[in-house]
């Protein structure tokens, strides 16, 4: 179990990593539980340490935590999965953050404006479809004016006889 810490747990020790184990009360030397460490991490301790080996992964984690300016851009070179998680931290953080929403609203945008062109398509070519059945129905009507039978107008237009006749009925 890894606990970090923004205080000083242990002022007597200067080390700021401690690893204990779970023993027993009155036989100390008798570890109870073998396979559970705990460690304790005072990034206090971290922040005034002196000569850091930024080559142990650790340490690179450390400073990533601990924003340490010191060795975090040293860490960053050394461990290309700590590299990627301060990408993703600026990115949710900062002016990255910024950026994102920048980025949702100009796709919010584009969105809205495919949907609107969609519908505008859409439209059009209901308009397009009512337009042609109200010329067609004007020309059935003008034709039937002019003496043609429902069912010579049917054959000569291609429209279904109940369809004529509904129309001259109207």
């Amino acid at each position: 179990m890894i606990n970090i810490l923004d205080y000083i747990l242990y002022k007597e020790h200067k080390e700021y990593i401690s690893k204990t184990a779970i023993v027993l009360d009155k036989h100390r030397e008798h570890e109870v539980i073998k396979d559970l460490e705990w460690y304790f991490i005072e990034l206090q301790k971290f922040e005034k340490a002196n000569n850091i080996d930024i080559n142990d992964t650790v340490n690179q984690w450390l400073a990533f935590i601990n924003n340490d300016r010191r060795y975090i851009d040293m860490a960053i070179t050394k461990n290309k999965v700590l590299k990627e998680a301060k990408e993703d931290y600026n990115y949710l953080t900062g002016e990255a953050e910024e950026r994102r929403l920048q980025d949702l609203r100009e796709r919010w945008e584009m969105d809205r404006i495919s949907e609107n062109n969609y519908c505008e398509r859409r439209g059009e070519k209901k308009g397009e479809k009512r337009g042609k059945k109200l010329g067609e129905q004007s020309i059935i009507k003008s034709l039937f004016k002019n003496n043609m039978s429902p069912s010579e107008i049917a054959e000569k237009t291609g429209i279904k006889l109940a369809e004529v006749l509904k129309i001259v009925s109207n």
